[in-house]
């Protein structure tokens, strides 16, 4: 009871959208709101942490797109007052630096994807067990009981009605939990094919795919 906020709970609850010029006034306010609310003060430009120390992190990146992303999100919070540094690493440093747990912050890309049937796998990202194991992909070091609940039910439940159930209250577990800052999203997939392929009038939820392609007959 209460780990879940109203508006997640009851499907209403979208992810903050700007206006895109990354001086959205509506959203930095309601951020710094927020801050304010924790106990943090914003003095002479830079936002104070309750302990009256000046509030920052490092964002770790592993390529130009990356680094890119980083600075815009470093330019937005130092309107608020927040200092984010920005160190740009070659692949086995970061590869490194993640199985250690070893950062403030990543810029993700692809290693979230799901299924649409989770399963055992997600234990090793979000699981209590998995907080602390070096390479571990629970790079958020998420340890919370609720979420072990939520996926001992999915991997033991017995019928659809129970897994589907289990994997909601796990999808909105997740959401309240703010582990992660959406920054992007694309809804369209564009790629270009030689007018001999053929493709299904449907795409399936998670994009194209080319297996189910054939080529036109003669």
């Amino acid at each position: 009871p209460g780990r879940v906020p109203a508006d997640v709970m009851d499907g209403t609850w979208r992810p903050p959208v700007t206006d895109g010029s990354g001086q959205d006034r509506k959203v930095l306010k309601a951020a710094f709101d927020i801050l304010k609310g924790a106990g943090y003060a914003l003095q002479d430009g830079v936002m104070l942490d309750p302990e009256g120390k000046p509030f920052g992190f490092e964002i770790l990146t592993a390529s130009q797109n990356e680094e890119r992303l980083a600075a815009i999100y470093q330019r937005t919070l130092a309107k608020i007052g927040i200092a984010v540094t920005i160190r740009n690493l070659d692949g086995d440093q970061i590869q490194s630096r993640k199985q250690r747990f070893d950062f403030d912050v990543l810029i993700g890309s692809s290693g979230f994807e799901n299924s649409l049937s989770p399963g055992i796998e997600q234990l090793g990202r979000w699981g209590s067990a998995a907080a602390n194991a070096e390479g571990s992909f629970n790079l958020a070091g998420v340890a919370d009981p609720a979420i072990d609940a939520a996926l001992e039910a999915m991997l033991d439940a017995r019928s659809r009605e129970d897994y589907v159930a289990a994997v909601r209250v796990l999808d909105r577990l997740l959401i309240s939990g703010n582990y992660m800052v959406p920054m992007q999203h694309n809804t369209q997939q564009w790629l270009a094919y030689w007018s001999y392929l053929e493709h299904p009038q449907k795409t399936p939820i998670s994009g194209y795919r080319l297996p189910t392609w054939w080529r036109k007959p003669k």
